[in-house]
């Protein structure tokens, strides 16, 4: 009698365990099926190194040396056709690039023997990008008491450019002095100011 008694709690403590494993295995694949999958950090597209505005200055920065011409009622100028060619070298050393200006001047005025000037210009950087826009700005006569001796202050807008300079922005400061001749020595510095 009592041989049974021992069999028959034998049996319900091992239904007993069963049943309690069993629970725990369900609860187990339950909480595995709610919890929430592995979220990827979001990629970031890859970056433009331009795109937060490359300074493009030491592509242009440097002194010039050239020369300069002059014709009168020279179409489409009413007055006086100025053309400007130079070559520059970087002030980093690392190559020469070169430049032209073609503009319309007014007669220098009575006094202060100033003209101003407006037209285009062309540019080509030491690695062989061109950039092109609008030149505008002003002569002054009789520097040193030389009446042929001119300074020229340039401000070049860029309106299109190639590799590095396209879609550029800001512009080129042109200071220079003119002897003037048919040509005469042009020399002076550019100072850029630009961003991609």
């Amino acid at each position: 009698m009592r041989a049974r008694r021992s069999i028959a709690a034998g049996l319900l403590t091992a239904a007993a365990f069963s049943s309690t494993a069993a629970g725990l295995a369900i609860t187990a694949t339950l909480d595995k099926a709610s919890a929430s999958p592995p979220v990827s950090p979001p990629v970031s597209p890859p970056q433009n190194p331009n795109q937060n505005g490359q300074n493009l200055d030491d592509e242009v920065n440097g002194a010039f040396n050239g020369t300069g011409t002059f014709t009168f009622g020279t179409r489409p100028c009413l007055q006086i056709e100025e053309s400007f060619d130079a070559t520059y070298k970087l002030n980093h050393g690392k190559g020469t690039g070169s430049f032209s200006v073609d503009g319309c001047a007014t007669f220098p005025s009575a006094t202060g023997n100033s003209s101003s000037l407006s037209g285009s210009f062309a540019l080509t950087a030491p690695d062989g990008a061109t950039l092109q826009g609008a030149a505008t700005g002003s002569l002054v006569g009789g520097v040193n008491g030389n009446p042929f001796l001119s300074s020229v202050s340039l401000t070049l807008t860029p309106t299109s450019g190639t590799n590095e300079f396209a879609h550029v922005s800001g512009a080129i400061t042109l200071n220079g002095l003119w002897t003037t001749g048919q040509p005469g020595p042009f020399n002076g510095s550019l100072s850029g100011a630009l961003r991609q």
